[in-house]
């Protein structure tokens, strides 16, 4: 019998990676099928949706979760892109209007219409938010009761190193050495996870008051507020242990 297309058969080989971490418990979850019961159906449609229209602005956190290793610069950079892309999303192409009324104004004081042209193709994406406040005010939206000073210095921070590897190529801080660089990148990394894991979790509608017990009285609670301290996001009495209560004197 001479074999046609429909008898033939064949084995497809293809490489899958997957993570080594186990299946999470019960007890490590932020919240449960009891709290959730009313919106549950709710919370997986929006997540379905925002996931799909915010792109990067989800995926490039959900990327670092993945189990893989990857480098400390290569996990802060997709944070801090991701970052971006959420405030980019959400809030369009802001611009500080201030800035570009001054541009205008220097513009306009020159009388060649060349440098006129010229100059305004240069600047004209100086009036936009700078990343230092798109990453200000995209933590700013995190139900949590931060500090806005402390959460000020934080985003100037992961600013700074962010530009200095994508612009420079190095650290520009002379006073620490490489190791001490990513050592305090890697803090910045850490503290950034669990608060995008926070600001997904809210922008999809998840309660505000789930949110702040799983950081301050959930399994893992130690271990985030310990990465919000390391940052200086909290203060270092966030996470001493309780006062514990003396026994009667029997």
């Amino acid at each position: 019998m001479v074999a046609t297309k429909k008898d033939q058969r064949f084995t497809l080989f293809f490489q899958r990676i997957t993570s080594p971490d186990d299946s999470p418990r019960h007890y490590e979850s932020i919240t449960n099928f009891i709290q959730l019961r009313d919106t549950f159906g709710t919370l997986f449609a929006t997540w379905w949706t925002k996931r799909e229209s915010f792109g990067p602005g989800f995926n490039l956190y959900i990327a670092t979760r993945r189990g893989m290793l990857m480098y400390t610069e290569h996990r802060f950079i997709m944070l801090i892109w991701g970052l971006e892309a959420f405030h980019r999303k959400k809030h369009g192409a802001k611009r500080s209007t201030r800035t570009e009324k001054r541009i205008q104004q220097i513009i306009e004081k020159l009388t060649d219409p060349k440098d006129r042209r010229d100059l305004a193709k240069w600047l004209r994406y100086t009036p936009e938010l700078n990343l230092e406040q798109r990453i200000f005010e995209t933590l700013s939206e995190v139900p949590l009761d931060l500090d806005p000073d402390r959460l000020r210095r934080f985003a100037i921070g992961c600013a700074r190193d962010r530009n200095d590897m994508s612009h420079f190529g190095e650290h520009r801080d002379g006073e620490r050495t490489y190791n001490e660089f990513m050592l305090a990148m890697h803090k910045k990394s850490e503290a950034l996870s669990y608060l995008f894991h926070v600001l997904i979790l809210h922008e999809i509608g998840l309660d505000g008051a789930i949110l702040r017990l799983w950081v301050n009285e959930g399994f893992h609670s130690f271990r985030i507020k310990s990465a919000l301290v390391e940052v200086d996001l909290l203060p270092a009495d966030a996470i001493k242990p309780p006062v514990p209560i003396p026994r009667p004197v029997t």
